[in-house]
């Protein structure tokens, strides 16, 4: 029996990123917990703060122990209506053993053991067990399974109706999942045609059809955007599209506080994520051969996050590449992201990505044939081989804690330009 609290708190973490499955959660970073913080809020309507998230998940320092009505709302994001009852579930008391007798046949002067009588009339009777789901699904064919999808409006949001096959599913739990993320699945009948999607935010998506726990079929799915478009984020609903005049001057995008203020956010006490979008709007560029400037800077009035946080990230096929700025003392918390990799400031030196953010910092990132760069303000922050060699980058999102400024933007291919856009 688990009479360790700590030991308790370890399993209900573990059974929470099996649920999520983000991966190693050393590499989760504030967006990530500032996603936990609104999931758990959606299914439990207790909103746990993202510095509290951290701290049992040991990502700040904090001696004492968790509060119980935390306890209560992990353990109800796992489906459990308290701590207590998780506590009963994870260390349940074992049952007393009770002495087993035989029965027995007693005819023409012999005795006969059931048992054994049994097991050699029908022995695959007793021991036959009815499949995992995870075998059922290794024995599938993506070739018996069919998935498209067709983008129905232009602008964002946006819904997308998918169509697929999956009736030689062997299972009911036929999912049909919108991109990375295990919490954005639809169950739909495996008999079924047709599902739609709405889609809040821009970018490029690998849709899924899954037959229990297989990814069967991917269908990838470019949602462009019609210019630029700004978004507020304080995960409790979707996000706020903000009005160009909002975000729009002349020579440059700016979100001040004012405007987080107008709708309805404190710039200082809550959670206020603003994100740049930027997607399809220019011919794919091969992501072995690119070079990308801009200036960014961040409008945040610290608050929830001192760490002012900015990243960037180029949309492609397959993971983006993450480029992540904060103040000096924050690179700890930092990931960056080459297509291929995630490396994470826990166990890389990434203090080249600490710069004075409440400033002008200008970013480059060079990519020739299997090798890719960082630079902060003219300085090489990081570099990594990249290996992703057919790939395109196809768009950009810049996203800023408590808002944030962007201007000199240009992407080369070799010595053409791309694009650019708000140079000064």
């Amino acid at each position: 029996m688990k009479e360790n609290r700590a030991d308790l708190i370890a399993e209900c973490r573990a059974l929470i990123e099996r649920k999520l499955n983000w991966g190693d959660s050393d590499y989760w970073s504030d967006s990530d917990f500032q996603t936990l913080s609104r999931l758990i809020h959606e299914r439990t309507k207790v909103q746990l703060s993202i510095t509290t998230l951290k701290r049992i998940w040991g990502k700040v320092s904090y001696s004492a122990s968790p509060a119980t009505s935390t306890l209560d709302a992990l353990a109800g994001f796992l489906g459990y209506d308290s701590w207590r009852s998780f506590v009963a579930n994870a260390s349940p008391a074992k049952p007393k053993k009770r002495k087993f007798r035989w029965p027995l046949l007693i005819g023409s002067g012999c005795i006969v053991i059931l048992f054994a009588t049994v097991i050699m009339v029908r022995p695959s009777f007793l021991f036959r067990t009815a499949p995992q789901l995870s075998e059922i699904s290794s024995a599938l064919s993506s070739d018996d399974f069919s998935l498209s999808a067709n983008v129905i409006s232009q602008g964002i949001p946006t819904s997308v109706v998918f169509t697929y096959d999956a009736r030689n599913s062997p299972t009911d739990s036929v999912f049909i999942q919108q991109h990375w993320d295990p919490n954005r699945r639809a169950l739909v009948p495996k008999n079924g045609h047709t599902h739609t999607s709405i889609y809040y935010e821009p970018g490029f998506f690998n849709a899924k059809l899954v037959i229990g726990d297989q990814v069967i079929k991917e269908y990838p799915l470019l949602i462009p955007t019609e210019g630029w478009l700004a978004t507020l984020n304080d995960f409790q609903s979707a996000p706020i599209h903000l009005e160009d005049g909002d975000f729009m001057e002349e020579g440059i995008i700016d979100v001040h506080p004012d405007i987080i203020e107008k709708y309805g956010l404190n710039p200082l006490s809550d959670v206020a994520e603003v994100k740049l979008f930027n997607v399809g709007q220019f011919p794919p560029i091969p992501a072995n051969d690119f070079v990308f400037t801009a200036q960014v800077k961040s409008n945040s009035l610290s608050g929830r996050d001192p760490c002012r946080h900015i990243w960037i990230r180029l949309v492609n096929e397959r993971m983006p590449i993450i480029f992540p700025l904060s103040i000096n003392g924050c690179v700890s918390n930092l990931m960056v992201s080459n297509i291929d990799s995630v490396y994470s400031g826990k166990d890389h030196d990434l203090s080249g990505f600490g710069a004075s953010v409440s400033d002008w910092v200008n970013v480059k990132c060079v990519s020739t044939k299997n090798h890719i760069r960082y630079y902060v303000d003219n300085r090489l922050a990081f570099e990594a081989p990249l290996l992703a060699e057919d790939k395109h980058i196809m768009g950009m999102i810049v996203g800023f804690s408590g808002g944030g400024a962007l201007r000199n933007v240009r992407i080369k291919n070799g010595e053409k330009t791309i694009f650019e856009a708000f140079i000064n």
